[in-house]
């Protein structure tokens, strides 16, 4: 749909991620596709593909069950980047956006705990920051994860 300067396409996200990213950039009425406006826009500007891809989708696709809303330029598809993305490039980008949120988690679990606080209420509280619900990202798969995390100190993820 075109809208202004921008072409609009919508893709399947978590709904962590989308949470995620409305914390820090601007994804309403879309987040911006750019190669210099934040990493996770030029990861999607990366993938920009000119054809409508035939390949199945990944097996874990139906889990993403919020919508984002891409702004892409028209210039960008005019000058032959496109303006589709596969759908294990969408896959992708769904699982480095939260690999990010995890390792931000992670890191502010370890400075927080450093100074005494509890590690529950830090996750509860990193949770509700970012208006995270039980069905949008379970506290006890957030708990787990960093306790995998901690277990294994050179590599979150």
């Amino acid at each position: 749909m075109k809208t202004g300067q921008y072409l609009t396409v919508e893709i399947p996200v978590y709904p962590v991620v989308k949470k995620y990213l409305s914390k820090y950039y601007q994804t309403e009425p879309y987040f911006v596709v750019s190669v210099d406006a934040n990493p996770f826009a030029c990861f999607l500007h990366a993938h920009l593909e000119r054809r409508t891809t035939t390949r199945d989708e990944p097996k874990d696709f139906d889990d993403l069950t919020d919508r984002l809303t891409l702004g892409i330029s028209h210039w960008t598809v005019r000058h032959g980047f496109g303006q589709h993305i596969a759908p294990v490039k969408i896959r992708a980008f769904n699982v480095f956006v939260k690999k990010v949120f995890l390792t931000e988690l992670v890191r502010e679990v370890d400075i927080r705990s450093a100074r005494g606080e509890k590690t529950t209420a830090i996750i509860r509280d990193i949770l509700e920051r970012f208006r995270l619900e039980e069905d949008d990202f379970p506290f006890r798969t957030a708990e787990r994860y960093y306790q995998r995390a901690k277990n294994e100190p050179h590599s979150v993820g």
